[in-house]
């Protein structure tokens, strides 16, 4: 059992084989539904395993996903956001992609105004014009997006 293995290892010192069995634990407790410990085994592999960044960023994006399926969506918000800061330069559209979902995911949870202020950055990031938006402007913007779907 992967997560039995991952609270072995650390209990044991190795920290960083715990780091990454972590890595499959967290997968198979999303597979089961159990969001919140995928979310505690992807904080785990993201702290001892030593990964480089593509393979780093690639947890941050699960670990945001899991708080998305969680319900937790202002620590979503904020996953999203760290991931999009990870990003190498040479993909602005993922950056732009993940900062995006951060923007979505802090609307939902009612931080509006940060909500707002991160999908004006990811707007500008791509050269379109979006100081103009107000607050209220945002939230009807963002209920028409949601109509759309």
């Amino acid at each position: 059992d992967a997560i039995a293995l991952t609270y072995h290892y650390l209990g044991a010192g190795e920290n960083h084989k715990a780091g990454l069995t972590a890595r499959v634990a967290a997968a198979k407790a999303e597979a089961t539904l159990a969001f919140d410990q995928a979310v505690k085994l992807y904080d785990i592999s993201l702290h001892y395993a030593d990964l480089d960044g593509p393979k780093a960023l690639q947890l941050q994006i699960k670990r945001a996903k899991a708080l998305v399926s969680g319900l937790r969506a202002a620590e979503a918000g904020e996953a999203y956001l760290k991931a999009a800061i990870s990003t190498p330069a040479d993909a602005p559209l993922l950056r732009g992609l993940l900062k995006t979902k951060g923007a979505e995911q802090l609307l939902i949870s009612g931080h509006l105004e940060w909500g707002i202020e991160v999908l004006g950055d990811a707007f500008k990031d791509h050269g379109l014009d979006y100081q103009a938006l107000s607050t209220a402007d945002g939230g009807a913007l963002f209920v028409e997006l949601l109509e759309t779907r």
